[in-house]
């Protein structure tokens, strides 16, 4: 199944980095996640130099995007 960027879920975050750099950004997005307290994965399409973040819904089942700040990836 293939997304496309303008149809991301609301509660994921998309980055992209150098190909097969894909790991290494995944990382870092769940370790920002985690900081602000926002549990979800990341995910990855080797050799694609995208990766993104699913946010898990927060307590109240809302699937909404959670504010992060990944600026300084």
């Amino acid at each position: 199944m293939t997304t496309t960027v303008s149809h991301l879920p609301p509660n994921t975050h998309l980055v992209f980095c150098r190909p097969n750099f894909e790991a290494e950004a995944a990382a870092e997005l769940a370790d920002r996640a985690a900081l602000h307290g926002v549990s979800g994965y990341p995910e990855t399409a080797r050799g694609s130099g995208v990766a993104w973040f699913r946010a898990l819904p927060d307590e109240a089942g809302e699937g909404r995007r959670p504010a992060l700040a990944f600026a300084n990836l």
